[in-house]
């Protein structure tokens, strides 16, 4: 199964478009996000959806985009998680990873060719075994629903990536 494109939450962030369900807001047309300045918050008493955000450790470059996605996110108020704060200490990280999964609203997978081709069972033995757990978890939910999982877990092609970096 092939995702749709996700191209990112700045569609959202202007107001033309929304990524939410009942209850979750990302931002977008919904009343609770405030869209009328240079950045859109939610407003106070709005539960932000919260957001695990999935990725592979490519390149320096590739890992400071994603946390500038990071950042961009909690700056509209959006309750983005990444691995960069829960590394600041020990982590038993499979059972990390299930608790982000499981708790997150929206799954954000950052298209990259190390994502895809750990994702897709092409790495060699070692290699990314945090991708290549966060793809199983995936793929269990896809599998148990992917009507639920094709809203829930959402591609995303930062710059300089393509669509074709998104793992199957």
């Amino acid at each position: 199964m092939r995702w749709p494109c996700f191209r990112g939450i700045m569609r959202g962030a202007t107001g033309t478009d929304t990524m939410g369900r009942a209850g979750y807001v990302m931002a977008g047309n919904d009343p609770d996000v405030s869209t009328a300045g240079p950045e859109t918050r939610v407003r106070p008493g709005a539960r932000p959806a919260r957001v695990f955000i999935s990725y592979a450790h490519d390149d320096d470059d590739h890992v400071e985009s994603v946390r500038s996605f990071w950042v961009f996110l909690r700056s509209l108020g959006i309750d983005a998680v990444l691995d960069v704060v829960a590394a600041q200490r020990p982590q038993d990280w499979p059972i990390w990873m299930l608790q982000q999964v499981r708790a997150a609203d929206f799954v954000l997978v950052v298209a990259s060719p190390a994502y895809k081709r750990r994702a897709e069972g092409d790495a060699g033995p070692g290699e990314g075994a945090g991708v290549q757990w966060e793809a199983r978890l995936v793929r269990n939910e896809v599998y148990s629903d992917q009507e639920a999982a094709v809203l829930r877990f959402l591609p995303v092609v930062l710059p300089g990536r393509t669509k074709d970096e998104i793992p199957v």
